[in-house]
């Protein structure tokens, strides 16, 4: 009897069909899915990202985010006397920068904070909502929940503008 094989898409290097490529939302994406594709498509602002890719990836980001803030306290700790001889450096302000711990802290949240906008800015166009009413956040006192509720909304990919796609074909 013959034997039959198959080639797939993963052994040609070719993106599956049971995934979309990068430059379209993931559906029904689970945490491990989430949380690659948050990382391949950080900082890009343009294209779309599902609910699911959104939530998980928060939840991704809120760990990372308590782990930096974790980690960045027990090495602070760890480096308080090392700096105690030189009186011109203190805890606040720029010149907080100037230490090693500093300045590897400002790199990874400038990391965090542009991961985290360009996720929002990507589930908002899959709403159908410009990314420019990530600005809702600013409203003192109620602009963080509506800027949840803007988040949570239901894909609509009719209101897609041709702006917001990511041309990247990857």
């Amino acid at each position: 009897m013959a034997q039959h094989f198959s080639i797939g898409a993963a052994d040609l290097g070719v993106e599956s069909y049971d995934r979309p490529p990068l430059s379209r939302p993931l559906y029904g994406a689970d945490p491990l899915q989430a949380a690659s594709r948050m990382v391949l498509k950080a900082g890009r602002f343009s294209g779309y990202a599902s609910r699911s890719e959104f939530l998980w990836a928060g939840l991704v980001l809120s760990a990372a985010g308590t782990l930096l803030v974790g980690a960045h306290s027990l090495l602070r700790r760890s480096t308080e006397g090392s700096f105690a001889s030189t009186p011109f450096l203190t805890d606040t302000g720029l010149l907080a920068l100037i230490t090693p711990l500093g300045l590897i802290s400002a790199l990874a949240w400038a990391a965090y904070l542009v991961i985290t906008l360009s996720l929002m800015s990507r589930r908002l166009h899959d709403a159908g909502i410009s990314a420019a009413a990530m600005l809702v956040g600013l409203i003192p006192l109620v602009g963080g929940l509506g800027l949840l509720i803007l988040l949570m909304l239901p894909s609509r990919p009719e209101m897609r503008c041709f702006e917001w796609e990511d041309l990247r074909c990857d």
